[in-house]
C-alpha cells in the first residue's frame, strides 16, 4: 500500500536501541504531519542498509512507550514491520 503525507521530520540524537535482540544505532525522530493536523509523534528511526531495498524501522510504541510526548518515546524498534522507498 502506498501512502503519501506532508509534514516535517526532525532527526535528533543517536541512541542505542534493540531491533529484536540486536543492538543498533537508531535516531530520535519527531514527526509532524500536515495532512492529519495531529500532534507531533516522538519516535525512533533506524535504516537497515544491509538489505536491498533498505528498510526503515520505527519504534515499538506498545505499552507505556506511546510516543505521545518526548518522555514516552519508544526505546526499542518494532521488528515486525518496516517501510521501503518505492
Amino acid at each position: 500500500m502506498v501512502s503519501t503525507e506532508t509534514g516535517s521530520i526532525v532527526i535528533g540524537s543517536a541512541v542505542t536501541a534493540n531491533l529484536g535482540s540486536t543492538p543498533v544505532t537508531a535516531y530520535q525522530i519527531d514527526v509532524t504531519l500536515s495532512a492529519s493536523q495531529g500532534p507531533t509523534a516522538y519516535d525512533l528511526g533506524y535504516v537497515d542498509t544491509t538489505v536491498t531495498p533498505n528498510r526503515l524501522y520505527t519504534g515499538d510504541s506498545t505499552g507505556v512507550n506511546t510516543g505521545n510526548t518526548g518522555a514516552t518515546r519508544p526505546t526499542t524498534l518494532d521488528g515486525t514491520s518496516h517501510l521501503v522507498k518505492q
